[in-house]
């Protein structure tokens, strides 16, 4: 284990770092998917779909996400943390492996399912250990950034001069 030879401190912040990539992972697939299945590549390879089975292919990962999320505090308390994030972490690599080679539909929709089990194991352990090695102020921080990316997000379709200001 390397970083058991570092400092305490170190290690926390080698911990939070890695935690936090989950974060990444979520977002990066969420982000990218909608696009993906408007590619050429795509449609070259699954043939155009409709629009419902589109929605579908983007959405599935959240059922099973969800599902797996109801008992990642169980599988936290027998196992730790950590080891949760691991194993939420090479469940999601296996499904995102599975999408990667998908030869057809099915295998795609079936690798969605897989990664969204890791997803669930994942995200909920990583997002608790993060809330319990957080300080108050950064919590509020990143709250504060979220709140002021929606009000800018919100305030951009008004057409009125000053509205740079709005936000502010």
């Amino acid at each position: 284990m390397p970083l058991m030879n570092i400092s305490p401190n170190t290690r926390v912040w080698a911990y939070s770092v890695l935690v936090a990539l989950s974060g990444c992972l979520f977002g990066g697939d969420t982000g990218s998917i909608g696009s993906i299945t408007e590619m050429p590549q795509f449609i070259a390879h699954f043939g155009q779909l409709s629009e419902f089975l589109r929605g579908f292919i983007v959405a599935v990962i959240l059922i099973p996400s969800a599902i797996t999320g109801m008992f990642a505090g169980s599988v936290a308390d027998r196992i730790g943390r950590k080891r949760t994030i691991s194993l939420g972490s090479l469940i999601f690599a296996a499904g995102m492996g599975m999408c990667v080679i998908a030869p057809n539909l099915t295998v795609l929709i079936v690798g969605r399912c897989v990664a969204g089990s890791g997803e669930g194991l994942f995200l909920s352990a990583g997002n608790v250990y993060l809330g319990r090695i957080m300080t108050m102020y950064q919590m509020h921080v990143n709250g504060a950034l979220a709140i002021g990316f929606f009000v800018c997000y919100g305030s951009i379709q008004i057409q009125r001069r000053g509205l740079p200001c709005i936000p502010l």
